[in-house]
């Protein structure tokens, strides 16, 4: 009998070690842990592991239901809805009037159309009437471009608390955009008349047609639900063909430029040359949301 005791009172005794130490935190989701209570901040629990490594690991407070303690004492959580912001994305407004914002100063006038299709995806139309604004080239261009692209916007790289994108128009973002331009423009050429055996200026009106397809990084900022400022930097691949006058007109380029003619802005991109058929695309925007 006293045999039993002895073994019974061991056996409290071998329990009651290895269960000190132990705090149990039990989620709302119904699982239990055995953990080493830390810190109960404000809106977070911090806890180490019992066999593991000497980690802090910090939970939300809102994931609790109770913690007991290993003291006995006995910590009840209730859910606190205030901390939980609920963001109605279908109440935001989701379309977007924009215009380039240094563009005029180039000799072209750029008005952007974007439509949200869900948080974090958009679809931006873009018309460019070349030839509305300043003329620093004194080149009288005449024209027209056009662009379409789909903006995928970056998620946070980590969430802290519940965050969520605060609008679902702003963020960093990846866009694909394919686009082309088309326009005159007056040049003066200088070339060498072997018949005369003198250098010849001439004045004529030279076609420029181009497309490219470009892959941008940007960001885009929502202030007061209201106003929109969007930015981007592109790289892609272009290709840009000239027309002129007359034949001889063109042979006169084609002698004297050596195939670089094509290289400059085309208003809705930069593009360098048909033989490195690479072009850049910078964009700077502002608008209202509606």
């Amino acid at each position: 009998m006293k045999m039993k005791k002895l073994t019974l009172l061991f056996g409290l005794l071998l329990m009651s070690f290895f269960m000190s130490g132990q705090d149990i935190v039990t989620l709302r989701s119904g699982e239990e842990m055995s953990v080493n209570i830390v810190e109960i901040a404000v809106n977070t629990v911090t806890y180490t592991e019992l066999d593991g490594p000497d980690l802090k690991i910090t939970i939300d407070k809102d994931d609790i239901a109770e913690i007991d303690m290993e003291n006995g004492r006995v910590y009840t959580f209730e859910l606190d809805h205030s901390r939980i912001q609920v963001l109605d994305y279908d109440q935001q407004m989701h379309r977007a009037v924009k215009m380039g914002f240094l563009t005029p100063t180039m000799g072209s006038f750029r008005l952007e159309y974007e439509q949200n299709i869900k948080p974090g995806q958009s679809m931006l139309f873009t018309t460019n009437l070349i030839g509305l604004g300043f003329d620093p080239a004194d080149e009288n261009p005449r024209g027209l471009g056009i662009s379409a692209g789909y903006k995928f916007m970056r998620s946070p790289e980590y969430y802290l608390e519940r965050q969520r994108r605060s609008h679902r128009m702003m963020g960093a973002y990846l866009m694909v955009e394919a686009n082309f331009s088309g326009f005159g423009r007056d040049r003066n050429i200088s070339y060498y008349d072997p018949d005369m055996g003198t250098y010849q200026n001439e004045n004529i009106r030279q076609g420029m047609y181009g497309g490219a397809l470009t892959l941008s990084y940007g960001k885009q900022y929502v202030f007061g639900n209201r106003f929109v400022l969007d930015y981007s930097v592109g790289l892609g691949y272009s290709f840009v063909t000239s027309t002129y006058e007359s034949d001889e007109i063109k042979q006169i380029f084609e002698e004297n430029y050596y195939g670089f003619e094509e290289a400059g802005s085309m208003y809705n991109f930069t593009h360098f040359s048909n033989e490195v058929p690479v072009c850049l695309k910078f964009r700077l925007s502002i608008g209202l949301l509606y």
